[in-house]
């Protein structure tokens, strides 16, 4: 997807049945997202700045796109050859890039950003990639790639310095990321299926890395001053890594071959602590006391525990428990400290308490039957929670101040759930594989988290807490993961994640920084994020049927998707403003997608495999989201508030139940589970916006955000085991996504503009993706069940889109063309699809579905223009978008176990939604200004909800009897929103936003619940509930 500016994006699918797409955000940035061979897919988005990314896509049967957004910057992307394409792309400027590519089946690209530099890759030819991205300045950058399979990247940060990288053959991958001031680093790779990554922070110091053959990993972190830290890893199946705080001290680490892991910690000041753990099934624990110390301990594998204490100060402690059927506690107490705990898998248990200050917790649990909880009291500090695998719980709780939590569910049949208080802070959670899901969550400033699930039964999460602390977490390998944390300044940080089935991601956060991740061969997979300011990351995927992922924050950055290999999906969407989010889709049938919205933000949504899906929208301000999907067939759906705070909701399979609390600010959000195994959740977003969420009753879920602007979006799940979520960004903008039951997801994303953009999937275990860039145009993409995906592209102006349908042995495209327009493509019934775009003007496009378990969507693009779409009853969905002027839409579904939802857009016009009882839902939403909305949800197990947004206006919803839900939000000012439920087993939630208003909510007796919160000012807030019951 190009968006509108004098820029250009191509987008190359390679032969299969896969699909990626990339979508490049207005700045003068550039992404670029790499798809390994098999039957994946990438997506990368580039936020606008000064910035570039590269994507390469390795030869099978995938794809790889990259999008360059308008200034005067350039992506290309190389279509290997076979049944392949590759373009390239200048953008305009007065600079210029240029990509070889030699004969076999690899491919390179190159980037050059402008000013007045240059780069140059060279690609030797095997099955191999490189991509070399030069960062504006008067700097330049060389990458040398041998001929293997192996892939290395180089990242040059601007200043007037050069870093230099060299890969030798084999299947192995190494990084060096050289960060901007007057210093320069180097890494070298030996051959092996190994990998390493160094970090050279800004200043005038250096560090170096050196990874010797096997199948292990080895990470030095220099922190800025006048220091130095090296950290040697012999080979066997270890890690080591290594911190160096800034002050003028060192810190050593050696760890000795065998299953085991040491960790040092050097806090600043001018001391120095180093921690030896020899292999066996021993154990050790070091306690630290308060000053401005730190202390470690790691427990080696076996049947042991170690236990940590720190007290508070402005410390931290942090406590690994390597795998056995052992336990670890650690205790922060609070300051401005933090405490992290991991429990290694086993049937154990690990929990951390944190006490408030400005301090954080982490507790990691791994996988067996066991549960572990973190505790963060209110400050400005976070905590987070790992849950490992197997049939356990976990929870965190993040209270509002500036801090940050984090949850990690692993497989199983489990959930967690994570609450993050508002504030400028941030929470991650991570699930591991299964038919599990993960979710980070970044709390507003311009700080980043994000988290990676790997195939397998892996999983690793990092978190970064605002100010300038740090927290790394390490995981062993075999089916294990690592992540490591990196704090604000201009620090970094690499994690290394040694080869199998594993993963690891980094952070980096915010400054003129890079950081850089290197994912190893097999069917694994790497992230990295790049914060915020002129930098920029690169992740690279090593062939296989894998993928990776990389974030970059706004500004100049960029940001990219990992998908993993099997027939599965992903999409990344970056959302105007300079922000980023990422999200990474792990094999079997399942999708998973990510929104960000605009301002400086990012959100990554991981979805685990199994028949779930999970998604996570992110809420204008500067704040994060993210939801978490555990394995069976629930959802679980996270919201977060605007200021700069977040929040979190985890469904636990079964007949579970998650709840969302917001905490104080001006901000507030509620999630509410019905009994059975279904969920939903709604978040009302300070400002003058309101999301409403309704979750129809089956093992099923749905979740919709509204960010603040003048926007509204609406998101509808039918029951089976499946979930669907639609963001709506600010501006005048709506999208839909509908998701058909089975065990398959949809996503759709719409970029700020006057633009709208609708994504449908049919069941199976497919996945389709939308992305709409903002100018005035659309672009929708309809997946048919199979293992297949198809992907559509509107450029902007008077643009084009096509889609094209591989699945069973179908297929449809429609292109239009550019000025007043119009196309339409029908598709035959059967489990197929059909779309139909309209480029903006004043045209329409109708589209029509035929029964069966098939789905239609129609768009029309903004002006005065309508459009209108019809599905027919069975188990299918329709939806409808009407593009923001004074228009309107009217979507009317059949009754069945389907749904409709209708947007309007906001002007001073109405939209109205009407369901028939069944098991269906319906949901209508109004854009701001003086108008309203009205949805009547029919008695049966459904739900409606209505969504009013702010102005002197009013929104009303009525929920009829029986075990349904329903939400009313209305939106700050001098209004007030009321919600009735009546009884059964339902919920209902009203929030009132701050200013001089009230809300009240009532709950009917039952096994229900509900919940009013009424944000601070001088307003009041009532809830009742009778009989009240918690399944969880």
């Amino acid at each position: 997807i190009r968006i509108p500016g004098s820029q250009t994006s191509s987008t190359i699918r390679i032969p299969g049945s896969q699909t990626s797409s990339t979508i490049r955000i207005p700045g003068s940035q550039t992404s670029s997202t790499i798809r390994i061979p098999g039957s994946q897919t990438s997506s990368t988005i580039r936020i606008p700045g000064s910035q570039t990314s590269s994507t390469i896509r390795i030869p099978g049967s995938q794809t790889s796109s990259t999008i360059r957004i308008p200034g005067s910057q350039t992506s290309s992307t190389i279509r290997i050859k076979g049944s392949q394409t590759s373009s390239t792309i200048r953008i305009p400027g007065s600079q210029t890039s240029s990509t070889i590519r030699i004969p076999g089946s690899q491919t390179s690209s190159t980037i050059r950003i402008p000013g007045s530099q240059t780069s140059s890759t060279i690609r030797i030819p095997g099955s191999q990639t490189s991509s070399t991205i030069r960062i504006p300045g008067s700097q330049t950058s060389s990458t040398i790639r041998i001929p293997g399979s192996q892939t290395y990247s180089t990242i040059r940060i601007p200043g007037s310095q050069t870093s230099s990288t060299i890969r030798i053959p084999g299947s192995q991958t190494s990084s060096t990321i050289r960060i901007k001031g007057s210093q320069t680093s180097s890494t070298i790779r030996i051959p092996g299926s190994q990998t390493y990554s160094t970090i050279r922070i800004p200043g005038s110091q250096t560090s170096s890395t050196i990874r010797i053959p096997g199948s292990q990993t080895s990470s030095t972190i220099r922190i800025p001053g006048s220091q130095t830290s090296s950290t040697i890893r012999i080979p066997g199946s270890q890690t080591s890594s290594t911190i160096r705080i800034p002050g003028s001290q060192t810190s050593s680490t050696i760890r000795i071959p065998g299953s085991q892991t040491s960790s040092t910690i050097r806090i600043k000041g001018s001391q120095t602590s180093s921690t030896i753990r020899i292999p066996g099934s021993q154990t050790y624990s070091t306690i630290r006391i308060p000053g401005s110390q730190t202390s470690s301990t790691i427990r080696i594998p076996g049947s042991q525990t170690s236990s940590t204490i720190r007290i508070p100060g402005s410390q931290t402690s942090s406590t690994i428990r390597i795998p056995g059927s052992q336990t670890s506690s650690t205790i922060r107490i609070p300051g401005s400290q933090t405490s992290s705990t991991i429990r290694i898998p086993g049937s154990q248990t690990s929990s951390t308490i944190r006490i408030p200050g400005s301090q954080t917790s982490s507790t990691i649990r791994i996988p067996g039957s066991q549960t572990s909880s973190t505790i963060r009291i209110p400050g400005s500090q976070t905590s987070s929670t790992i849950r490992i695998p197997g049939s356990q719980t976990s929870s965190t709780i993040r209270i509002k101040g500036s801090q940050t939590s984090s949850t990690i569910r692993i497989p199983g049949s489990q959930t967690y759930s994570t609450i993050r208080i508002p504030g400028s802070q941030t929470s991650s959670t991570i699930r591991i594989p299964g038919s599990q899901t993960s979710s980070t969550i970044r709390i507003p400033g311009s700080q980043t988290s994000s988290t990676i699930r790997i195939p397998g039964s892996q999983t690793s999460s990092t978190i970064r807490i605002p100010g300038s602390q740090t927290s790394s977490t390490i995981r062993i390998p075999g089916s294990q993961t690592s992540s490591t944390i990196r704090i604000k300044g201009s620090q970094t940080s690499s994690t290394i994640r040694i080869p199998g089935s594993q993963t690891y991601s980094t952070i980096r956060i915010p400054g003129s920084q890079t950081s850089s991740t290197i994912r190893i061969p097999g069917s694994q997979t790497s992230s990295t994020i790049r914060i915020p300011g002129s930098q920029t990351s690169s992740t690279i995927r090593i062939p296989g049927s894998q993928t990776s992922s990389t974030i970059r924050i706004p500004g100049s950055q960029t940001s990219s998707t990992i998908r993993i290999p099997g027939s599965q999906t992903s999409s990344t969407i970056r959302i105007p403003g300079s922000q980023t989010s990422s999200t990474i889709r792990i094999p079997g049938s399942q999708t998973s997608s990510t929104i960000r919205i605009p301002g400086s933000q990012t959100s990554s949504t991981i979805r685990i495999p199994g028949s779930q899906t999970s998604s996570t929208i992110r809420i204008p301000g500067s704040q994060t989201s993210s939801t978490i999907r555990i394995p069976g067939s629930q959802t679980s759906s996270t919201i977060r508030i605007p200021g700069s705070q977040t929040s979190s909701t985890i469904r636990i399979p079964g007949s579970q139940t998650s709840s969302t609390i917001r905490i104080p600010g001006s901000q507030t959000s509620s999630t509410i589970r019905i009994p059975g195994s279904q969920t939903s959740s709604t978040i009302r977003i300070p400002g003058s916006q309101t999301s409403s969420t309704i979750r129809i009753p089956g093992s099923q879920t749905s979740s919709t955000i509204r960010i603040p602007g003048s926007q509204t979006s609406s998101t509808i799940r039918i029951p089976g085991s499946q979930t669907s979520s639609t963001i709506r960004i600010p501006g005048s903008q709506t999208s839909s996504t509908i998701r058909i039951p089975g065990s398959q997801t949809s996503s759709t994303i719409r970029i700020p503009g006057s633009q709208t953009s609708s994504t449908i999937r049919i069941p199976g275990s497919q996945t389709s993706s939308t992305i709409r860039i903002p100018g005035s145009q659309t672009s929708s993409t309809i997946r048919i069940p199979g293992s297949q995906t198809s992907s559509t592209i509107r450029i902007p102006g008077s643009q084009t889109s096509s889609t094209i349908r591989i699945p069973g042995s179908q297929t449809s495209s429609t292109i239009r063309i550019p000025g007043s327009q119009t196309s339409s493509t029908i598709r035959i019934p059967g489990s197929q699809t059909s779309s139909t775009i309209r480029i903006p003007g004043s045209q329409t496009s109708s589209t029509i579905r035929i029964p069966g378990s098939q789905t239609s969507s129609t768009i029309r693009i903004p002006g005065s223009q309508t459009s209108s779409t019809i599905r027919i009853p069975g188990s299918q969905t329709s939806s409808t978008i009407r593009i923001p002027g004074s228009q309107t839409s009217s979507t009317i579904r059949i009754p069945g176990s389907q749904t409709s939802s209708t947007i309007r857009i906001p002007g001073s016009q109405t939209s109205s939604t009407i369901r028939i009882p069944g098991s269906q839902t319906s949901s209508t939403i109004r854009i701001p200004g003086s108008q309203t909305s009205s949805t009547i949800r029919i008695p049966g197990s459904q739900t409606s909800s209505t969504i009013r947004i702010p102005g002197s206006q009013t929104s009303s919803t009525i929920r009829i009897p029986g075990s349904q839900t329903s939400s009313t939000i209305r939106i700050p000012g001098s209004q007030t929103s009321s919600t009735i439920r009546i009884p059964g087993s339902q919920t209902s939630s009203t929030i009132r936003i701050p200013g001089s208003q009230t809300s009240s909510t009532i709950r009917i007796p039952g096994s229900q619940t509900s919940s009013t919160i009424r944000i601070p000012g001088s307003q009041t807030s009532s809830t009742i509930c009778i009989l009240f019951k918690s399944i969880l």
